[in-house]
């Protein structure tokens, strides 16, 4: 026979699932935080990489300089961003960069840095956005690729990045939810735990 602890703590632990629970263990929020945005630098370092290949054979000019550290400083205020406003005006600086790549050629190989953040952020009932600016960069391309602006191959490897980069983006958004709900879940029975344990404690008084 279990002793009456043993019998609650599994009742409340959900079946088919190996939950470990840390008792009197610190707050995980801050290295949940820091896990996450772990994630995201390294699949925005994959990203970078393979944009910077794209761009290789074009011209090193101003405009190609100003659009690599316009998108690093684009992206990278994205991460740092902390606030409605902040986070609104990182959202607005993705947009502004897609549009950018319109009116400048050279802004088109790094349009899938600004493609990350604005699918992390996509919502299903505010998908309309995101898929106006994906037309807008389809655009661009097309453009670019009658106008003989651009080589073809930048071209074809800007368009399979700008896919695998949504695509990333939007793996490691679903990740980062699963991984809050999980942590949400620990918490919860670490509480319950506790509550449990004092429980017993005062039966065992008595």
């Amino acid at each position: 026979m279990k002793p009456p602890l043993a019998r609650a703590i599994d009742a409340a632990l959900p079946r088919g699932r190996n939950v470990t629970v840390a008792l009197g263990g610190p707050s995980t929020t801050r290295s949940f935080a820091y896990n996450t945005r772990m994630n995201r630098l390294f699949d925005k370092s994959i990203v970078l990489a393979c944009c910077i290949a794209a761009a290789m054979g074009l011209a090193v000019d101003a405009r190609l300089v100003a659009a690599f550290c316009l998108g690093v400083i684009a992206t990278s205020l994205a991460e740092v961003a902390q606030g409605n406003r902040a986070r609104r005006a990182g959202k607005a600086a993705s947009y502004a960069y897609i549009i950018a790549a319109v009116f400048v050629p050279p802004f088109v190989p790094f349009a899938p840095l600004a493609l990350y953040d604005i699918a992390r952020r996509v919502h299903r009932e505010r998908i309309w956005p995101a898929l106006a600016i994906g037309a807008v960069l389809v655009c661009a391309l097309v453009a670019d690729l009658r106008g003989g602006v651009l080589t073809t191959r930048t071209l074809l490897l800007t368009a399979i990045l700008s896919v695998a980069a949504t695509l990333l983006s939007l793996r490691t958004a679903q990740l980062e939810r699963e991984q809050e709900r999980m942590r949400r879940t620990r918490d919860k029975l670490q509480e319950r735990v506790l509550a449990l344990e004092a429980r017993n404690r005062d039966l065992a008084d008595r």
